[in-house]
C-alpha cells in the first residue's frame, strides 16, 4: 500500500485501505453474477438494526427496526425493511435525511412523480420515492413535448446524408444514462400521536437492479458539503471554474488511493458541476449578472470606492441602462483609478493620448474603450469606460462621463476642458466624431496598423 506520509490535503475523503478494496469489489460485483434466493423473514428484536441496513443509513440518527424481510437477490443482497427514526417531524427533516442517505448508499431517491403528499389528523406527511435509476412517469404535456423533440431530431438526422448509413457503436460517446427501470423505493410516514422516538416510519424496499457501488452509478452521486467548501476556498483564492477544476483533479492524482476518487461524484465533481458552482458563488459574492439587482449592486459597489479611493484621485461613475419604446439610455460606467490620477500629472498626458476600444470581454459584447498616453517606460492608462453602444452620440455622452471624473490637474495640468494636444486613433468615424465634439482645439491622427 502505498505511504500516506504524501497524501494530498483533501477535504473529508477519508480514504481508507476498507474503502479501497470497496472500490475494487465494486468492479467485480458489475461483471459477475449472483444465484437467486428465495425469500425469508426472520424475526429480529424491534431495537436491533441489521447490520447491513445501518451500513447503507446515515450513522447521524437513532434507529429502531419494526420489520425486516428477505428479498430475492438480484446484483446485491437485497431486502425489505419497515424502522423508525428519531426526532424527524417534518418534510424539511425528511429531504436532510434523504441527503444524507445519497451520500452514505451512493443512492439517491426521487419523489414519485405524480404522487400526492398526504397530511391529516392521524398523517402529518407521507410520500413516496424512488431511485434514481428508476424512470419518472410523464405527464401528457412533457410525453407530448418529449415526442415532438424526438421527431424535429428524428428529421435533422434525415436531412444530413452522412446519416443515412446505419450508426456504428462510439466507444467514445459522451452519451451517459443511468436509467435502468429500478423497483427500489422507500415511503415516509410521520405520525401526529406517536413519541418523537416512533413519529416518523419509513419503509424501504433495497432491491436494486444495478451495482451500488458502480464508478458509472459514482459519478451521480451528490456532491459532498465538504467537497463544496473546498471548491468555494479555491473560489476566494482567485481561481476560475477550469482552474479549480484542473486543480482539485490534480491532487487526487498525486496518490495510488485518492486517484480512485476521480470517477467518485462526491470527491471530484465534473467541469459541468464546477462551472455551476462558481456562477453560484458569483451570483453570491459579486450579485446577479444582469437586471435591476445588478445595477443595485453595482451601484454599492461604485459608492464604496469612491468612499475609499476618493482621496487619493480615484472616482467612478454609473449610468444605468434603461430603454424604452421611443428612447434609450445607454449603459455607462466611466473609471479613474488612482495610478491613472498620477499619470495625468505627467507632462507626456497633455501632449498625446492614444483611444481605442475592446470588443468580446462579457456575455453581452459591452465595448471597453482605453485612454492611454507615451511614456518611456510604455503606454500609461488616462481613463476608461464601458458603455453599450459605439456610436458617436454614445461615445461623446462617455467622454463628458469620464471630464467628470477627472480631476483638474488631468492632461499634464491643462484639464479636462482643454484635453491633450494630439489624439490617435483608428479609422472609427465614431471615435473622431465624439473627440471633435468634445476637444475642438485637439489635432487628431490616424494610427499607421489601421491606415
Amino acid at each position: 500500500m502505498a505511504s500516506t506520509t504524501n497524501q494530498p490535503n483533501i477535504p473529508s475523503a477519508n480514504v481508507t485501505p476498507s474503502t479501497h478494496a470497496a472500490i475494487h469489489s465494486s468492479i467485480h460485483d458489475d461483471h459477475c453474477y449472483t444465484d437467486v434466493v428465495s425469500p425469508k423473514k426472520r424475526k429480529i428484536d424491534p431495537t436491533d438494526l441489521p447490520t447491513n441496513v445501518a451500513a447503507i443509513l446515515p450513522p447521524e440518527y437513532e434507529y429502531k427496526c419494526i420489520e425486516f424481510e428477505d428479498l430475492p437477490e438480484q446484483m446485491q443482497h437485497s431486502f425489505k425493511v419497515r424502522f423508525c427514526v428519531k426526532d424527524i417531524t417534518c418534510k424539511e427533516e425528511v429531504d436532510n435525511w434523504l441527503s444524507k442517505l445519497a451520500i452514505s448508499s451512493n443512492i439517491k431517491y426521487n419523489t414519485e412523480s405524480g404522487g400526492r403528499t398526504r397530511s391529516g389528523k392521524r398523517v402529518s406527511f407521507a410520500r413516496w420515492y424512488i431511485c434514481q435509476c428508476k424512470r419518472k412517469k410523464l405527464t401528457k404535456k412533457q410525453e407530448a413535448a418529449k415526442r415532438k423533440a424526438q421527431e424535429k431530431k428524428q428529421l435533422q438526422k434525415q436531412s444530413h446524408p452522412m446519416n443515412t448509413e446505419p450508426q456504428k457503436l462510439d466507444l467514445l460517446s459522451k452519451n451517459r444514462d443511468k436509467k435502468t427501470d429500478c423497483e427500489s423505493k422507500m415511503s415516509f410516514k410521520i405520525f401526529t400521536k406517536r413519541t418523537s422516538k416512533e413519529m416518523c416510519e419509513v419503509e424501504l424496499w433495497w432491491n436494486h437492479n444495478h451495482s451500488v457501488n458502480s464508478f458509472h452509478l459514482q459519478s451521480f452521486c451528490p456532491i459532498l458539503p465538504s467537497t463544496k467548501a473546498a471548491f468555494e476556498n479555491y473560489f476566494e483564492s482567485g481561481m476560475s471554474a477550469s482552474e479549480t477544476f484542473h486543480h482539485h483533479e490534480t491532487k487526487l492524482m498525486q496518490d495510488s488511493i485518492s486517484v480512485m476518487l476521480l470517477a467518485d461524484r462526491k470527491y471530484c465533481p465534473s467541469l459541468t458541476d464546477v462551472n455551476y458552482m462558481y456562477g453560484k458563488w458569483q451570483l453570491h459574492k459579486k450579485g446577479a449578472p444582469n437586471g435591476q439587482s445588478m445595477f443595485k449592486t453595482l451601484t454599492t459597489t461604485i459608492e464604496n470606492y469612491n468612499n475609499k479611493n476618493g482621496n487619493k484621485g480615484g472616482k467612478c461613475f454609473l449610468q444605468n441602462f434603461e430603454q424604452s419604446d421611443n428612447s434609450e439610455q445607454p449603459l455607462i460606467v466611466a473609471i479613474c483609478t488612482p495610478l491613472m490620477s498620477r499619470v495625468h500629472q505627467r507632462r507626456q498626458a497633455g501632449e498625446m493620448a492614444f483611444l481605442d476600444a475592446s470588443g468580446s470581454l462579457d456575455r453581452f459584447n459591452n465595448p471597453v474603450y482605453f485612454m492611454c498616453t507615451h511614456h518611456p517606460a510604455g503606454a500609461l492608462p488616462l481613463g476608461v469606460w464601458i458603455t453599450s453602444g459605439q456610436s458617436q452620440k454614445v461615445t461623446r455622452q462617455c467622454l463628458e462621463k469620464l471630464q467628470n471624473v477627472l480631476l483638474p490637474h488631468a492632461f499634464g495640468g491643462r484639464g479636462p476642458k482643454a484635453g491633450p494636444q494630439i489624439f490617435m486613433t483608428d479609422d472609427d468615424s465614431g471615435q473622431r466624431g465624439a473627440l471633435s465634439d468634445i476637444w475642438k482645439d485637439a489635432l487628431q491622427l490616424l494610427c499607421t496598423f489601421h491606415f
